[in-house]
């Protein structure tokens, strides 16, 4: 019965550690695509709404 619950917990852990990982790795191809948007190596971006107010 113990020897199972390691294994579970063992099994969670792994399962965490993956899951934070793909949202790691989903979260950089998000920044990559925003810096590969026109206008944003020069911080346009931000600043469009800001002289209009």
């Amino acid at each position: 019965m113990t020897m199972m619950r390691m294994v579970l917990e063992i099994a969670m852990v792994i399962a965490v550690v993956l899951g934070m990982v793909m949202v790691m790795k989903v979260t950089a191809k998000e920044n990559e695509a925003d810096k590969t948007l026109p206008g944003s190596e020069n911080g346009d971006d931000d600043n469009k709404d800001s002289g209009s107010a």
